[in-house]
Parts: structure tokens; sequence; C-alpha cells
């Protein structure tokens, strides 16, 4: 039998168009999960950089994350794509 995945992590704010840069936060309800995630278009794996904090994004971005913890299988990918007009 498999494990079960992780969480798939949340992304906020919601993604959208928006006005001028915006500070991204990535969280996840499994415990002691590790996230990870990439602003590139590209599918995020371990390798990819891990999240620690807000990041903020100035231009228009796609950003794409997962969540691992021991004890489960990596989560789905999340995807939100953020417009920003300046």
């Amino acid at each position: 039998m498999g494990t079960a995945p992780a969480a798939t992590p949340a992304i906020t704010p919601a993604p959208g168009s928006y006005a001028g840069p915006q500070m991204i936060t990535i969280s996840d309800t499994t415990p002691n999960a590790a996230i990870y995630y990439t602003t590139d278009g590209t599918t995020p794996t371990t390798a990819s950089k891990r999240y620690s904090g807000p990041v903020v994004i100035t231009q228009t971005t796609m950003v794409q994350a997962v969540a691992i913890a021991s004890g489960y299988t990596m989560s789905q990918v999340v995807t939100a794509t953020y417009m920003i007009a300046m």
C-alpha cells in the first residue's frame, strides 16, 4: 500500500491581477512539511528552492509549489498566476 500524499500547499493572496508587487505566502497543513516552489514555470521538486518566508512578486509570475513530509509522498502541485500591472 502507498503512503498518503502531503496536503496540497495553499498560496495567498489569491491568484489574479494586481496593480503592484505582491507578497506571496505558501503554507501547508501537513505537520513538519517542507515546501518547495518555482517561479519560472517548471514543476517544483525537492531540488527546487525551499520556501522559508514570503516571496515578493514584482512582475507577472506563475508560482508553483509542492509539499513533502516524513511519512508522506509529495503533494499535488498547486499553481497560482499573478499578473502585475505597474
